[in-house]
């Protein structure tokens, strides 16, 4: 990428997973026990795979994206609702149920043998007692099984367990350039504070 001009910052590593031959049974014995652990605390949620996203859900799936973005520690940009609308008919979307209530989503881009997952939302009043964004993982995996699928960038954040699934970490760059060239260069010399934080990269 020729960027003449800005300055390169370590950004949030992107967790990228490989899928292999029988990926569930060629885990280690503890970590398809927790596997088994997280399953059976989602057994009470049902999830419905849609190709794009027809009305009512652009609304429904909004609201629960801002409930989480908001909570967040790690501040992405904030989509708003025509976002979603747009994006719908590129997009497949997992979804997770409680009885017939909507708990949380995926919003997921295929190409060829790739899936990237992009956005996530749930509602986090039920996600203690069920686990839903660990099953909403889990849940992607299933599908990306069932679609032959050869990788699944599962994104930022959450590290810890995304590396427990058999993620790589693969590094990528944040670029920026100030338009007053006073201010570009005191950014320059402290680029360093925009890079992640121990914190962040668990």
């Amino acid at each position: 990428m020729p960027a003449v001009g800005f300055v390169q910052a370590k950004g949030l590593p992107v967790a990228v997973l490989n899928m292999r031959a029988n990926f569930w049974q060629s885990m280690s014995s503890a970590r398809r026990r927790n596997i088994r652990r997280k399953r059976k605390k989602a057994s009470a949620l049902r999830f419905e795979v849609l190709l794009g996203l027809p009305e009512p859900f652009p609304q429904l799936v909004h609201n629960l994206y801002i409930k989480i973005r908001d909570r967040s520690k790690i501040q992405f940009e904030r989509l708003d609702l025509s976002y979603f609308r747009s994006t719908a008919n590129i997009s497949q979307y997992v979804l997770a149920y409680l009885g017939e209530k909507l708990v949380g989503f995926v919003q997921l881009f295929q190409k060829d043998k790739k899936i990237v997952a992009q956005y996530i939302g749930f509602d986090d009043a039920y996600n203690r007692a069920h686990g839903i964004y660990f099953a909403l993982a889990i849940r992607v995996v299933d599908l990306a099984i069932e679609l032959e699928c050869e990788q699944i960038e599962l994104g930022e954040t959450h590290y810890e367990f995304k590396k427990a699934l058999g993620c790589v970490l693969e590094d990528t760059s944040v670029y920026f350039r100030h338009r007053n060239p006073w201010v570009h260069r005191i950014m320059s010399w402290f680029s360093f504070v925009f890079e992640p934080s121990e914190e962040e990269l668990r």
